[in-house]
């Protein structure tokens, strides 16, 4: 029997690790997390999505796992998450989940909406 597995991941990361120092490296990192013991990957970055899922491919896909679950993907505890600072978390909460999971028909439009 072939059995299936879905692994929940958080796009949070320790500043210990490589891949932090890449994102940090590469301005990828949401700014008011940086310093911090773990920092978020940008979702807004594009550059942040792209090296998101290459690492989770690498780490995740490739040896095998069959579907990833992107906890974490709402800015429940960033009140002033750029780049819509003066908005509400509620307000942007889909925004965020939309730009952290590239779909391929849905993209940001940095206004709290997608087309």
């Amino acid at each position: 029997a072939h059995v299936h597995f879905m692994i929940s991941v958080w796009s949070k990361f320790d500043n210990t690790t490589a891949f932090y120092r890449r994102l940090a490296r590469r301005g990828e990192l949401l700014p008011q997390t940086v310093g911090q013991a773990q920092a978020w990957v940008d979702p807004w970055s594009a550059g942040g999505r792209s090296d998101l899922y290459g690492f989770t491919k690498k780490a995740m896909f490739d040896v095998g796992v069959d579907a990833l679950w992107m906890d974490a993907t709402e800015p429940e505890e960033f009140v002033h998450v750029h780049p819509f600072a003066s908005l509400t978390n509620t307000s942007i909460h889909n925004s965020y989940a939309n730009t952290s999971v590239s779909t391929g028909t849905s993209t940001s439009t940095g206004t709290g909406t997608t087309t």
